[in-house]
């Protein structure tokens, strides 16, 4: 209780009760859970959900990725693939100049 008096009068009745606010309540209930996880089954921004009931990231994503980081080191060459298949043959090219004739020959004996 809380009682009241201004300038030397008398107390003030009737006396007031002082109880706790609902933000007095609220940090009490904050500071029970500040060392604490918690496990939501959902989470949402506003009306849009961000974390679904099974726990995968539903909301937008815009934002979220960081800068790439540095490639990493080059990997050993892996070892060499079978031969693949035959390719179809190519066209038949042109046909080249005609060589020279050659000599003609004696005359056997006619007979």
């Amino acid at each position: 209780m809380i009682g009241v008096q201004v300038n030397g009068d008398s107390e003030m009745v009737p006396r007031i009760p002082l109880t706790a606010q609902a933000f007095a309540k609220l940090a009490e209930n904050a500071q029970d859970v500040k060392d604490r996880d918690i496990h939501p089954s959902s989470v949402a921004i506003g009306s849009r959900t961000v974390i679904n009931r099974a726990g995968k990231w539903v909301g937008d994503t815009t934002g979220l990725r960081g800068p790439t980081g540095p490639a990493g080191p080059q990997g050993s060459t892996g070892s060499a693939g079978p031969i693949g298949p035959r390719g179809a043959l190519g066209a038949t090219g042109a046909r080249g100049a005609t060589g020279p004739q050659g000599s003609t020959g004696s005359a056997g004996p006619i007979g």
